[in-house]
């Protein structure tokens, strides 16, 4: 993963995320709907889906690297 073009990575990311959150309907906004009824905002759970998932990756990715040269060269890329 660390031979990935960073910018290629970034572009690819964001139009996931887009097209996530571009399904969201104004209905799944009402009331904190995703909170207390969860199935009248599905897509707004798929996107905090996603970003969890995308949030534990990077952290294992991350932590993964026992060297702490490596860590940072993860962290910086």
């Amino acid at each position: 993963i660390m031979t990935l073009n960073e910018e290629e990575l970034a572009r690819q990311l964001t139009l996931i995320v887009s097209e996530l959150f571009q399904a969201i309907q104004p209905h799944e906004l009402l009331e904190l709907s995703w909170v207390h009824l969860p199935h009248r905002s599905p897509n707004i759970i798929a996107l905090q889906d996603f970003l969890l998932a995308l949030k534990l990756w990077m952290a294992t990715f991350i932590l993964s690297n026992a060297d702490l040269q490596q860590r940072v060269k993860a962290l910086t890329k």
